[in-house]
């Protein structure tokens, strides 16, 4: 009953900062106490008032605090998983409740280890070109694949969970190339990924980001008015050669 209680109340998004938040405490919470011992799954179904809203044992009523910490995280690009579980580990004692982690404290702790997350995440992203370009030329190299066209090499090689590729950069190449069953494969982690560093996917990728990708990063936004897509530039990736065949020195 509590866990119908949690779901029916929380959108999508909402529902992942909860459980990045409740898997976080849990795990610092056990860690502390039993430093040797692996971690047991988090207990997630819980109904827990004081957190999700409602009525606690002793008659006090609360307010659900996820949307508020949803939103903060969404208008200041922050990935739940890495914010969340970061401000956990640097913060000392106890877990904090989620309202620390809308404070500016807990933002200002953080701002220093995103400068080098965002440059890692930027690296990393520059070299997906050269990573599918080296796939494609190890795929038609294989006599299994010589005669197999561009379409089918890029779906094999978007394909691959294993290879390195990005989830956005898979989504809009599969969008590129109309390869519908790569794209819903990639569909949830995309988003997920771009909604959080759409300023650098936009500098970086410029018009290959697909207008759908846009639409539903604004459509999973509502409790963010001030939100808007971002102007589309010239991508300095898209220039440097084709996806679907190797980059010609």
């Amino acid at each position: 009953m509590g866990n119908d209680l949690v779901q029916n109340s929380l959108t999508s998004q909402q529902r992942f900062v909860r459980e990045c938040y409740l898997r976080a405490r849990h795990e610092k919470t056990f860690t502390e106490a039993h430093p040797d011992l692996e971690v047991p799954p988090a207990d997630l179904d819980s109904h827990i008032p004081s957190m999700d809203g409602g009525v606690d044992d002793f008659g006090r009523q609360h307010r659900s605090v996820w949307p508020k910490l949803t939103e903060f995280l969404v208008q200041n690009k922050l990935s739940p998983m890495t914010y969340i579980n970061t401000v956990m580990r640097m913060t000392l004692g106890r877990p904090k409740p989620p309202s620390y982690f809308y404070s500016n404290l807990a933002k200002s702790m953080f701002s220093e280890h995103r400068v080098r997350v965002q440059a890692t995440l930027e690296h990393q992203e520059r070299l997906q070109t050269s990573k599918y370009n080296n796939e494609y030329l190890m795929l038609k190299a294989n006599p299994r694949f010589q005669t197999a066209d561009d379409s089918t090499l890029a779906s094999i090689i978007l394909g691959n969970h294993v290879n390195g590729l990005s989830p956005v950069f898979r989504f809009c190449l599969a969008t590129r190339l109309l390869l519908d069953n790569v794209k819903r494969d990639w569909y949830a982690a995309a988003v997920d990924r771009y909604i959080y560093n759409s300023d650098l996917y936009d500098r970086l990728f410029g018009e290959l980001i697909p207008v759908e990708l846009k639409a539903a990063v604004a459509a999973i936004q509502p409790m963010s008015p001030r939100y808007s897509v971002p102007s589309v530039a010239p991508s300095p990736v898209a220039c440097s050669g084709s996806y679907y065949r190797p980059v010609q020195d």
